[in-house]
């Protein structure tokens, strides 16, 4: 089932420390979303932890100057999409999402 997204929403990951990775979770209902660095510093992504942190395969980067645009996503799983990310310097994930909610469906039908 492919609903399009009925809100939309933004959220910031700090990567305060190059030896730490952080986490962040895509929620359910994600139908797509765009993730850039703040400052335009390369920022590694992984779905295993520890990954990112240490360059070990397989991640993915986003790099310097550039952003992930994911058109075609749908979260269904409850718990979400669990992402795990780490930068060399301090910064800034830029995280903006597209969802759908069906609660919201049913009281703008209403």
């Amino acid at each position: 089932m492919n609903n399009l997204a009925n809100t939309m929403t933004m959220a910031n990951v700090d990567l305060k420390n190059s030896e730490k990775e952080e986490t962040w979770t895509v929620p359910k209902g994600c139908q797509w979303f765009t993730l850039q660095s703040r400052s335009g510093k390369p920022i590694r992504m992984a779905l295993i932890s520890g990954n990112a942190l240490s360059s070990q395969p397989p991640y993915f980067t986003i790099k310097t100057d550039n952003s992930w645009d994911e058109r075609s996503f749908n979260i269904q799983s409850l718990e979400g999409l669990v992402l795990f990310f780490a930068c060399d310097e301090v910064e800034t994930l830029e995280v903006l999402l597209g969802i759908y909610d069906p609660i919201k469906e049913v009281k703008n039908a209403s």
